[in-house]
């Protein structure tokens, strides 16, 4: 199978990147690097809500049950 994408890896790449745009100068950047930590944090959401669909099993993937 692929990379366990569990919703602590999620939350991880969220402050990774939250960090990463509070050091940003230019604010199209800063804002650019806020909205994919939102991103992440609606992935560690949706790896939640699979985990507890499959049971506490590791997340393989999203696969297509991506939307907003």
């Amino acid at each position: 199978m692929g990379t366990e994408l569990s919703p602590e890896y999620w939350r991880a790449r969220t402050e990774e990147t939250r960090t990463l745009a509070e050091g940003m100068c230019l604010p199209e950047i800063k804002k650019s690097l806020i909205r994919i930590a939102d991103d992440y944090e609606h992935l560690a959401k949706m790896a939640e809500e699979i985990q507890k669909q499959q049971h506490g099993k590791p997340v393989f993937g999203l696969y297509a049950r991506i939307s907003r």
